[in-house]
């Protein structure tokens, strides 16, 4: 009876696991959801660079944070959702305040390596930085996340018009 009772309460979490993680899984949101609230940093409030918790962003100049506060997005991506696959076209670069996104090489012979993990004190999207559209890693949210965004295009920009940043 005790062992019953033990395989019941075992199998109910399991079951309650499960269901949560597959009811937030991207498979049931669809291609292409990975930020799902997004609003323009300069929206929320002018106190945005005081509350800052991602570290690159926390760091820059006075001048130069002023410039990409009105560019940033705010946005959410849930674990093990796909941001960018080997070749494709980068879109934004993630500046992650909490979560982890996981940079993995893909190999030739299909097998993959994890080259490293990004938290709130990097970004994803680097190569944009060398003017590099595509990515060269395959990149997905390990655990959920929430943070800023910034268009490739505007990351690009930023950068030549402050070669600090």
């Amino acid at each position: 009876m005790h062992q019953k009772c033990l395989q019941k309460d075992y199998t109910e979490y399991i079951n309650q696991f499960l269901f949560e993680t597959l009811w937030s899984s991207p498979f049931l949101r669809g291609p292409n959801q990975h930020l799902k609230k997004t609003e323009k940093a300069s929206a929320v409030s002018d106190s945005v660079p005081n509350q800052l918790k991602n570290h690159l962003l926390r760091e820059l100049p006075q001048e130069e944070l002023s410039d990409i506060v009105g560019c940033l997005e705010w946005g959410e991506m849930y674990a093990m959702e796909h941001c960018s696959k080997p070749g494709e076209a980068l879109e934004h670069a993630f500046f992650p305040e909490s979560g982890l996104i996981s940079l993995v090489t893909v190999l030739n012979d299909g097998s993959s390596v994890e080259t490293a993990t990004v938290g709130k004190e990097g970004m994803t999207g680097v190569s944009l930085v060398l003017e590099s559209l595509q990515s060269p890693l395959e990149v997905y949210c390990q655990i959920n996340s929430n943070g800023w965004r910034l268009k490739a295009a505007d990351l690009i920009r930023l950068e030549k018009a402050h070669p600090q940043f």
